[in-house]
């Protein structure tokens, strides 16, 4: 009886270790699960470094984009249409001089067109900085002058386009002026806040100044007089170019005119 219960214990202790070798398992099943834990803090943990990297990739992709908006140039449509009434300011004045003398000698006013190309011609002449600005043109755009030139940005030329409302003021004094005021520039295709438009721009509002092209070059003194900025009846800004309605020495002015220019 001894052997077998010797036996039986035996078989008692070794289901005993069968209990407690079914317990180490549990327990490493359990470490098992804490390795888990650990791993998937890990990748937890990679996951949030990776997010700090999102800012740096949107900040960097707002910045290629806005490259991209500053580089590409505008589209204004067509070329400045003409036509051509001189190359140099002088010889548009004249021409148009003569068309204005002729039309005043049968009638008390008159209209003349400066084309798209003539305003472009007056703009590149009096270019304050050529060699910031080149590649000057002028269109009338919306009821506006749009003026369009190249820039330098280190190795890139991107376009600056400045808009323009012009107006007669002082019509039928001897006080009549042409203003001109900038209503917007662009860089590329990016809009410029007022306050940082100088720092591209440094013309501001002297783009153009059609008052001194009137003064020095609108004149047929051996036709008909001295033409000035005081003989204007009125302006407008019409598909093409610049209408300027004037009228004779002496003959009271008509601002009504433009509204049936041609």
């Amino acid at each position: 009886m001894r052997p077998a219960g010797r036996a039986m214990g035996r078989r008692g202790v070794g289901r005993g270790v069968a209990r407690d070798s079914s317990g180490v398992a549990g327990a490493f099943d359990c470490s098992q699960v804490r390795r888990g834990d650990r791993g998937r803090q890990h990748h937890f943990e990679e996951g949030r470094c990776c997010l700090g990297f999102i800012p740096v990739i949107l900040v960097v992709a707002a910045a290629v984009a806005l490259f991209v908006l500053v580089l590409t140039p505008p589209s204004e449509g067509a070329l400045p249409l003409g036509p051509s009434h001189g190359s140099t300011p002088a010889l548009i004045g004249e021409t148009l001089a003569l068309e204005a003398a002729v039309g005043l000698a049968t009638s008390p006013h008159a209209t003349v067109t400066l084309s798209e190309q003539d305003l472009s011609v007056i703009a590149a002449a009096q270019n304050p900085d050529p060699e910031s600005f080149h590649n000057v043109e002028a269109r009338v755009r919306n009821g506006q002058l749009v003026i369009t030139a190249n820039t330098t940005m280190g190795p890139w030329s991107p376009t600056v386009t400045t808009w323009v409302t012009l107006a007669a003021e002082g019509v039928g004094t001897p006080e009549v002026s042409i203003s001109d005021t900038v209503t917007s520039v662009q860089l590329g295709h990016i809009t410029l806040p007022s306050w940082a438009r100088l720092s591209i721009d440094p013309r501001g509002n002297a783009v153009i100044d059609l008052d001194s092209f009137i003064a020095q070059n609108l004149h047929a003194p051996r036709i008909l007089g001295e033409l000035a900025v005081s003989n204007i009846d009125c302006i407008a800004l019409e598909p093409g170019g610049l209408v300027i309605s004037v009228h004779r020495p002496g003959v009271k002015a008509d601002p009504s005119l433009c509204q049936a220019a041609p």
